[in-house]
């Protein structure tokens, strides 16, 4: 019930689970790091952070309306994670609002059945200094201000083994297969 957590400063998440909670998983200042935690049946925003938050190899799906990522403060990290929709009308993969506010790396993330894969309508400033290798798959809108980097993949299909069975793996033939950056090279 309510929010999971709301919390200040330095707080660092590895391999958690968040699940039902009717505000938001958490809503923290700065200074996170989140690696390889999933997001389910959260009937609103999943994760609300502010400036300096690292956000990678994690899940997201069957959330509510809503945003799945969001930061309001600067210079957010978003690396190998999967953002799912499920299809939801007002979906948002990952979001940034505020007047000056950065994204220092986007990479290898699947947005997949998003209204909006990327947002930066509320952003004053809408820049993002390393982009790339992002996959985009049955969205309404990949990126709502910027284009699609050329290293991007714009799929037309689901490329998941079983995504309605939470299946995340890449099935045989799908676009995503070895579209993303080596890891060595991030």
């Amino acid at each position: 019930g309510g929010r999971g957590l709301q919390a200040d400063n330095n707080i660092n998440f590895i391999a958690c689970e968040f699940t039902g909670n009717t505000t938001s998983s958490f809503d923290m200042d700065n200074s996170l790091l989140m690696v390889g935690c999933v997001f389910h049946n959260e009937p609103s925003s999943v994760v609300i952070f502010g400036s300096l938050g690292v956000v990678c190899g994690c899940l997201a799906y069957n959330n509510g309306n809503g945003i799945n990522f969001s930061c309001n403060g600067g210079n957010a990290v978003i690396i190998g994670n999967t953002i799912d929709g499920d299809g939801q009308a007002a979906s948002i993969g990952f979001q940034v609002s505020g007047s000056s506010n950065i994204i220092s790396a986007a990479l290898n993330n699947i947005f997949y059945d998003l209204n909006v894969g990327v947002n930066f309508n509320n952003a004053g400033v809408e820049k993002i200094i390393s982009k790339g290798y992002n996959l985009f798959f049955s969205n309404t809108t990949d990126y709502d201000v910027l284009s699609l980097d050329v290293t991007d993949v714009a799929g037309t299909s689901d490329p998941f083994t079983d995504s309605a069975g939470r299946d995340y793996t890449l099935k045989v033939g799908s676009e995503a297969l070895d579209a993303g950056l080596d890891a060595g090279n991030i």
